[in-house]
């Protein structure tokens, strides 16, 4: 009889081992899956943040960059204005003819650029909107 109730005990004994095993398992489990999903979470939190940092950079130079743009191209309105007010004022004192004042503006005009690639330019209409100048179409 002794030694059936030790061969129980010996029984309980391993059945208590095993759930503890089973318990360490578990938990090592549930720590390391909680551990993950931590990761995963804080990991796209941080790469939204950087995505929405990035984004608002970009915007922030697009609109830098249009703001450089209609600054250049008002000063550039400005220098054309300047010249062709000092030529009408040319004809106006008699130093020049109306149309040896026109085609001297046309002609400064016609030389202008602007953008570091040179590839804005200025043309002239006249009061009709019809073509009077244009740097790239000579007709």
């Amino acid at each position: 009889m002794k030694g059936m109730g030790e061969g129980k005990e010996v029984q309980r004994v391993k059945e208590k081992q095993g759930k503890t095993k089973s318990l360490k398992t578990t938990l090592i489990l549930v720590c390391a899956s909680l551990g993950i999903v931590i990761g995963v979470v804080v990991g796209m939190i941080g790469v939204l943040t950087i995505r929405n940092i990035s984004n608002g950079a970009y915007d922030e130079y697009a609109r830098a960059m249009d703001d450089g743009y209609r600054t250049e191209i008002k000063s550039q309105v400005q220098s054309v204005l300047a010249i062709l007010q000092a030529e009408y004022d040319k004809a106006g004192a008699g130093e020049l003819t109306e149309e040896e004042a026109k085609l001297e503006a046309a002609e400064i005009v016609r030389a202008m650029r602007y953008r570091d690639d040179d590839s804005g330019y200025f043309w002239i209409d006249d009061k009709d909107y019809i073509l009077v100048m244009h740097p790239i179409l000579s007709e």
